[in-house]
């Protein structure tokens, strides 16, 4: 008996001290590979995530369990959008006959989205709800460090007087503050802020206070429009909203529509006319769009440049304001989809993640469908003027943290079910 019970002590010890060991290591590869997002460093880092796919791949096929049945339900719906993904670009390019270099930089673009599903899934399967955890945990690391970095390449002295100026000018960056402007983990540490507001203020105190901080840090405007909108959102749905599928699936339908008027408003010279009458420095943006403007057509017959067309245009551009290799991008998610994929593949990216992804979500339970309408709420509204919509980073986050909630579902739903059979 004695010798039996210390078997099976030591087994779920050892069981214990692998896991630990496992999550040590994903917390060290998520700080090791957000590091490439910080100026000067290889952008290669993300590679650093290779091995935790190696070895949760291997242990996907030894291991079972209802975590799992979670994770190849999102696996597949995943692997839906990168389908989708990949379709459309395929027949773009081939419609296009698009140059090489268009479709190799379009296929690694995809590689790298496959990549983050399979990141999500795996961190899911391998450490459940823990996952989100783990994940803020290898940020944190990450943000302290590039915070050192800044300071030894900056001083104390710039650094301090790098935070005045940001706090008196109502987030002016300049010298140690910009270098934290780390856009796609700034952008992923908001959502963040929405899990820990969802699982409990109260209950996560240190780590949604530790969000919030980084998230002020690189205090992207357009982020703190979503999370404003996104937090009281959720407060609002939470108390009155009986129907959450409903309402989400009606949201998400004027959330696609109201893109297409916002493209057909840029497109009009809106968004210029009225970054000019207000005096608002569009960092650009308004000579961006204009000269965007040029490449593509508000017809059903525009079927798209192809995924990833925007980034290599922007190398070869010229334009007598704006430096725009150094640009890269046109800072605008709705924009680079409706021109990239075309119009019938705006309608079929964005539905895809406001209405059939939802209704999909549904399946998990009302805190799951909650987490997926905020996280889609913050992410559309940052992609009007930035480039959020396929960030690295910002697209694990944002797919990881819905997960961590469909666990609970079950668990509802499983007492729920023994409930009624009690009675």
């Amino acid at each position: 008996m004695t010798n039996t019970t210390a078997t099976g002590s030591s087994g779920r010890s050892g069981k214990g001290s692998d896991e630990f060991l496992l999550a040590a290591l994903y917390v060290l590869f998520t700080a090791v590979a957000a590091l490439s997002l910080y100026g000067g460093l290889p952008t290669a880092l993300k590679a650093a995530y290779v091995p935790f796919v190696c070895i949760g791949g291997w242990l996907w096929l030894r291991r079972g369990g209802k975590r799992r049945q979670i994770a190849s339900a999102y696996l597949k719906e995943y692997l839906l959008y990168i389908l989708l993904m990949l379709v459309m670009t395929s027949v773009i390019y081939l419609a296009q006959r698009s140059e090489k270099a268009l479709v190799v930089r379009g296929f690694e673009k995809l590689a790298f989205q496959s990549l983050t599903v399979a990141i999500t899934v795996l961190a899911f399967f391998l450490f459940g709800k823990k996952a989100v955890d783990y994940t803020f945990y290898g940020f944190t690391v990450f943000f302290l460090t590039a915070i050192v970095f800044s300071l030894i390449r900056f001083g104390p002295a710039d650094a301090l007087s790098s935070v005045r100026t940001f706090i008196l000018g109502f987030g002016e960056a300049r010298g140690f503050m910009r270098s934290l402007e780390l856009h796609d983990a700034v952008f992923a540490v908001g959502v963040f802020v929405l899990y820990y507001y969802l699982d409990g203020v109260r209950k996560n105190p240190v780590k949604f206070c530790l969000a919030v901080f980084f998230f002020l840090l690189g205090f992207k405007r357009i982020g703190v429009l979503g999370l404003l909108l996104a937090l009281p959102l959720g407060a609002l749905l939470r108390r009155y909203c009986r129907d959450l599928k409903r309402t989400g699936l009606v949201l998400g339908a004027l959330g696609v529509l109201g893109g297409f008027v916002y493209i057909v408003w840029i497109r009009n010279g809106g968004f210029a006319a009225l970054t000019a009458r207000l005096g608002v420095n569009s960092m650009g943006r308004d000579e961006l769009y204009r000269f965007i403007g040029d490449y593509y057509s508000l017809s059903p017959r525009f079927i798209g440049r192809g995924f990833e067309y925007i980034t290599l245009l922007m190398r070869s551009a010229e334009h007598p304001y704006i430096n725009m290799a150094g640009t890269g991008a046109i800072h605008n998610g709705y924009i680079t989809v409706f021109l990239e994929f075309g119009f019938f593949g705006y309608f079929l990216w964005t539905g895809f993640w406001l209405i059939w992804h939802h209704a999909w979500t549904s399946r998990f339970g009302r805190t799951a469908m909650l987490a997926q309408l905020l996280v889609s709420v913050y992410l559309f509204v940052t992609y009007a003027t930035d480039n959020t919509a396929f960030y690295f980073f910002t697209g694990l986050v944002g797919r990881l943290m819905p997960m961590a909630f469909a666990q609970k579902g079950r668990r509802e739903e499983k007492k729920a079910s023994d409930a009624e059979a009690a009675a």
